[in-house]
């Protein structure tokens, strides 16, 4: 049966080195969580402190009700695809999947019987009897993932298991990945440090940074509302502005704008505002709206097939980028030619003001 998953602050250090930092997290039960960072975050051991594999200095870890910070790895029913696979070579396909079955004293038939099942969940009937060498990246992967799930565990964790795949199987295997969480509706934590891949799996992300959770929510609340100029940078492409805020009067390159996200700043009053590039519209300078508008001069414009890219610079030298749609190229042919002056437009809805630092 899965479980929901409950940290508080759970640390681990080594020497010096803080590699998690009073981690507190709630996980549902039936939950696709994926953890999210660049290398060095803490994100994997986040993820082997709840296998077991790595023990935390202090702090609860509890599946349900039941507290296992303590609990040896074989005794908390927690299925691991790791980013290597970690296959048996000298074994087959079925011989690799049933290989916890046997630690577990599965008896011959009924381990024949789930190994066969595991096969047909993953969309391998018929392969058991080949080497693993013999097999691609992608049918590895699967067969690792047959593994984990096999035994029937309560959680499921993967870490970076598609990062070895070329971006066409990855995206495949993404969408593999989702149909098997919701048949199984099993308890997965997900470690990558690809957005686009917690975009495009998780229920919800937590984006992790020295060891700490800078920011946890859905991959909507992620892209649409950051609340640091680091989740602003690392989910998507985001334009930074430099803005000062008095009371509600907020200014950019001498203009007030208006903003109907959240905002925060610093002490000084200064702050950064967030737009992503295809929230912004482009127009004639001598166009009005009644969207923020700031006027920039055009430094290029990249013709990429389903998309132009724009990019531009304003009074005060930050850089703008902005993507138009297809519809959109023709109409823009005329306005974005380098050196000539621009009006840039977004509505209030589409920013957030966040801290410089």
């Amino acid at each position: 049966m899965t479980q929901s998953i409950t940290l508080r602050s759970v640390r681990k250090s080594y020497g010096r080195v803080v590699a998690l930092d009073h981690i507190d997290l709630n996980i549902r039960e039936g939950e696709f969580f994926t953890l999210l960072g660049p290398s060095g975050s803490g994100k994997t051991t986040l993820l082997m402190v709840v296998a077991g594999f790595i023990r935390a200095d202090g702090g609860s870890l509890k599946f349900g009700n039941t507290e296992v910070i303590r609990m040896p790895p074989h005794r908390r029913d927690v299925g691991v695809v790791f980013q290597n696979y970690a296959l048996f070579p000298h074994m087959t396909v079925a011989e690799n999947i049933a290989y916890p079955l046997k630690l577990r004293h599965v008896p011959l038939t009924e381990r024949r019987a789930k190994v066969d099942g595991a096969l047909k969940l993953v969309r391998l009937d018929g392969l058991g009897h080949r080497d693993v060498q013999q097999l691609s990246g992608g049918q590895r992967q699967r067969v690792a993932l047959a593994r984990a799930l096999v035994f029937e565990p309560r959680v499921l964790l993967m870490d970076e298991p598609l990062s070895a795949l070329d971006r066409n199987l990855r995206e495949q295997m993404q969408v593999e990945l989702k149909r098997l969480h919701r048949s199984l509706k099993m308890t997965t934590i997900y470690v990558t440090h690809d957005q686009g891949e917690a975009m495009a799996m998780s229920d919800r992300v937590a984006v992790m940074n020295n060891g700490q959770i800078i920011q946890m929510g859905t991959p909507r609340d992620l892209y649409e509302t950051p609340r640091s100029r680091f989740v602003a940078k690392f989910i998507g492409e985001s334009n930074l502005i430099p803005v000062s805020v008095a009371g509600s009067v907020i200014t950019a390159a001498g203009t007030t704008l208006r903003v109907s996200g959240h905002v925060d700043t610093d002490p000084s009053g200064c702050g950064l505002l967030v737009i992503r590039p295809e929230r912004i519209q482009i127009l004639d300078i001598h166009e009005t709206t009644g969207l923020n508008r700031l006027i920039a001069r055009m430094q290029d414009a990249i013709y990429r097939g389903d998309e132009l890219a724009v990019y531009a610079t304003l009074a005060d030298g930050t850089e703008i980028s902005v993507r138009c749609g297809v519809h959109h190229h023709r109409a823009m042919e005329e306005i974005c030619r380098p050196g000539q002056q621009i009006a840039i437009a977004f509505h209030p809805e589409d920013c957030v003001v966040v801290k410089s630092a």
